[in-house]
């Protein structure tokens, strides 16, 4: 801190006195369609809500861009609640001018939610809002869905489609059916719809079917919303059975934008095909053709060659439950079967388990096969495994899948589980079902208390500088719950987390991690974690862990901790203040100025406060300074933010009461890096063995010079914090030196590997060396094949330079590093651990 002076006399006085007074989002969405359309095609948008805590009175608005309009049967939304509460709704569409620059009419899509409904964490909603391109549409539509609750948290997503260049004739033919195989026999509706660019007359649609399907005996119709009427289609049955017309009028004339649609039913022959294909026509009055064509699939009913089993608890199991449902596949003829899959439909009440269902299999040709299932969200989940689409199975090839399953609270009595497994022999779709049933017993709902705790570094780190914020999850008394869920967030896109993450922990996106038990979780069996981050700049950053759980009754409990980041550009800056008065005396009650010059003559600072402060016992009132912006001006106090470039003058005018000769001092606050501490790591042997201890040696410096008697040579409550990586653990000894009865280390969080030394303060030109004792424990080879690692570590460091600051200065953070290398083996150098012996018995005395 700099310092520099003035004197002001003044002239006769009389008697005058003055005085002086002194973000969140509880859920995310998501949105997906279709990556590109004809023009006037129809086709769905779906939008999903995810809970991630609690939000009332949610809405979602879609405002749909140019070219798109809502579909004739309207958009609708369900719901898969934890409660099990099912609510569901309509929307509501509007035309709308959304203002500003933008004049076009748009269609405004709103779909509530429930005004009063609460929903809670790990419910969705699912809203699916049919739309359709107009004919004049082309390139990429951009669609954006926002949801807002009664708090005005808002989260959105977007889906970009791209339209498909226009064709040049008048019109655009789409044709389309089922996707899935069709049984001989079976009933179903081929649709034909056709969009008008521009203009034409005398229209016909004729459809011939593939010698593999036959006319229903229902009459094809064709819709145009021009008229909101549906027309029937001519089939001639004795002589032309397989010919569709369907004549939209000799003189009748169509414009763009107009579209029609044809239901075509039909039924699967008796023969098996895999690729019937069907072709509509479209011609008008001057003979421009166009078409599209669809393929169907179909199959005989086979005898099944596929054996399915299931299994579940036999025992009651009770709300909040996790357990697991087995499923065994034999197959027990030669096929070769392809395409297999199983699909697990789970009932209502039972929930998709924290882990994702996997599967395991014995396969004669391949050998040992494993992979992931995938869940497909509804209030009913269907759980399926893809067994490999061109993987051959033949006799006595096994499948095991596991299911995990939580039992949700509105559950009750008997729940019946059906899974299929499908495969393709030949031309043939076969497939087996089996059934498990569990019973549901309702339990009393929980006076669980969960707790959270959750800290940070505790120093200032840098920009690119990973640390760590240590978690505590439980339960605070009662109990157990199960399972037990934790969420951490970072509140800022500019921090990272970084790999690994806990066990038990899924990185859901560079900001968020969640961290699940699903076991009885009891009082007192906290879960220790921690997580290591990394921001990209300077900056005071919140994180939030939030603990849970599906059981009903237990509130959910929330900790926050904060991080300062730090630019490190300023280490070698200086700034320098200078104040000139009047050099004459002033008479009593005459305004006079001062004039308060700050620079910055070395290094590059980029902001600095200057304060100027006044005896009320002079009688010397501050007025007005000028420039005034970033400045507050009191009687006897002025206090401004100056930011560069550099110089700063200010004009400060004043006024005295009383007579006499006065002296005024400035002070500008020193900017990140003018603290003279220096901070350096070493470590006592750079290659350690597993199980060997070893010495971190932290050297804090005060290089100011011996003599200093300003208040910036001394450096108070210093903090040293350390977090140990994986495979070296303190063993909670250390020494300080020189020390004091102030001076000590703590060591706390899991394995205490995060270290705490405060030193209260440090004189010019004087030295603390502070060695902590550490072990390679060898924990960072779990899982892995590897024989030797490099860990590195990194000891953070801020102070004050005040003794009655109540809190730590972050321009005054420092850091050092040390890398040690850590074998897995079991000789131990025996001179490498005298000479550290030798150094611990040298600093114990």
């Amino acid at each position: 801190m700099a310092f520099n002076s003035s004197a002001v006399m003044m002239g006769p006085a009389s008697d005058s006195v003055c005085c002086m007074n002194n973000s969140n989002n509880p859920f995310t969405v998501r949105k997906t369609g279709p990556a590109s359309v004809k023009p006037g095609q129809a086709f769905d948008y779906n939008v999903t809500v995810i809970f991630q805590g609690n939000a009332t009175g949610v809405e979602v608005v879609d405002l749909l861009p140019p070219f798109l309009s809502a579909s004739s049967n309207g958009s609708s939304w369900r719901s898969v609640t934890a409660a099990g509460k099912g609510p569901s709704g309509a929307c509501t569409v509007v035309q709308v001018v959304p203002g500003g620059n933008d004049t076009t009419l748009r269609t405004r899509i709103a779909c509530s939610l429930g005004p009063s409904f609460t929903w809670a964490a790990a419910d969705r909603a699912h809203i699916i809002i049919p739309v359709t391109a107009s004919s004049a549409a082309q390139g990429n539509l951009t669609n954006e869905a926002t949801a807002t609750d009664n708090q005005n948290r808002t989260a959105s997503d977007r889906q970009i489609t791209l339209v498909e260049a226009a064709p040049l004739l008048p019109f655009v033919v789409y044709k389309s059916g089922p996707t899935q195989p069709l049984l001989t026999g079976q009933s179903f509706n081929y649709s034909i719809r056709v969009t008008f660019q521009s203009t034409c007359r005398g229209v016909n649609i004729i459809d011939v079917l593939p010698p593999e399907v036959k006319a229903s005996a229902v009459n094809a119709t064709w819709f145009t919303r021009r008229t909101n009427t549906s027309t029937p289609c001519i089939t001639n049955a004795a002589a032309s059975p397989q010919v569709i017309s369907c004549s939209l009028g000799a003189s009748e004339s169509w414009a763009a934008g107009d579209v029609l649609e044809v239901t075509l039913p039909a039924t699967a022959g008796a023969n098996a095909s895999s690729n019937a294909t069907n072709t509509a026509l479209v011609v008008d009055d001057l003979g421009r053709t166009g078409n599209d064509t669809f393929n169907v699939t179909i199959v005989a009913a086979a005898p099944g060659v596929i054996k399915l089993t299931k299994t579940g608890p036999t025992a009651p199991v009770t709300h909040g439950q996790a357990f697991n449902f087995e499923l065994r596949a034999t197959f027990e003829a030669a096929g070769p079967f392809t395409a297999a899959s199983i699909v697990d439909d789970l009932p209502v009440g039972l929930l998709p388990g924290a882990a994702n269902a996997t599967w395991t299999a014995n396969n004669t040709a391949a050998g040992r096969l494993n992979g992931s299932c995938e869940t497909t969200a509804a209030r009913s989940p269907e759980v399926t495994c893809n067994l490999g689409a061109s993987t051959n199975w033949t006799l006595n090839d096994t499948v095991l899948v596991t299911v995990p399953v939580i039992v949700n609270s509105s559950a009750n009595g008997s729940l019946v589980n059906s899974a299929t497994i499908t495969a393709t022999a030949g031309n043939q779709t076969v497939s087996s079902t089996a059934n498990a049933t569990v019973i549901v017993t309702a339990k009393n709902a929980t006076s669980a208390t969960l707790k959270v705790t959750k800290s940070g570094p505790g120093a200032s780190v840098r920009p690119g500088e990973a640390f760590i914020f240590n978690v505590t999850a439980g339960v605070a008394k009662d109990g157990p719950v199960n399972p037990l869920i934790l969420v951490d967030e970072l509140q800022s896109t500019d921090v990272k987390f970084q790999a690994p993450l806990p066990a038990g922990c899924t990185q859901n996106s560079d900001q968020k991690a969640t961290c699940s038990w699903n076991e009885s979780v009891q009082a007192g069996a906290d879960k220790q974690l921690q997580f290591r981050v990394v921001a990209s700049r300077a900056g005071v950053f919140q994180n939030r862990a939030t603990v849970f759980t599906s059981a009903p009754g237990v509130a959910n409990q929330t900790a926050t901790a904060p991080v300062t980041v730090v630019d490190s550009n300023s280490a070698d800056a200086a700034i320098a203040v200078s104040k000139m008065g009047p050099t004459a005396a002033v008479e009593v009650n005459t305004e006079f100025t001062f004039s308060l010059a700050a620079s910055v003559p070395q290094g590059s600072v980029s902001s600095m406060v200057l304060t100027d402060t006044m005896d009320a016992a002079t009688g010397i009132t501050f007025l007005r300074v000028s420039p005034d912006a970033g400045c507050t001006v009191a009687a006897q106090l002025l206090r401004c933010n100056l930011t560069a470039p550099w110089p700063k003058t200010l004009i400060l005018t004043a006024k005295g009461s009383k007579a006499g000769t006065f002296t005024n001092r400035v002070e500008e606050v020193k900017p990140q890096g003018l603290f003279s501490a220096k901070l350096s790591k070493t470590v006592s042997s750079p290659v350690n063995t597993q199980g060997q201890t070893f010495n971190y040696t932290l050297t804090v410096t005060n290089n100011a010079l011996t003599g200093d008697s300003s208040s910036a040579a001394t450096i108070y409550n210093i903090v040293i914090t350390d977090n140990f990586p994986l495979g070296i653990a303190p063993t909670k000894k250390h020494w300080v030196k020189k020390g004091s009865a102030n001076s000590s280390c703590s060591f706390t969080g899991v394995e205490s590997r995060s270290v705490r030394c405060s030193i209260a303060r440090l004189l010019a030109d004087e030295q603390v060396n502070i060695m902590l004792e550490a072990a390679a424990d060898g924990k960072n080879f779990a899982g892995k094949a590897a024989a030797q690692e490099v860990l590195a570590n990194t000891a953070s460091m801020t102070c004050s330079g005040n003794k009655t600051a109540t809190a730590l200065d972050a321009s005054c953070s420092r850091s050092s590093s040390a890398n040690t290398t850590v074998s897995g083996g079991d000789d131990v150098c025996m001179c490498h651990a005298a000479a550290v012996l030798g150094f611990k018995q040298q600093w114990m005395g």
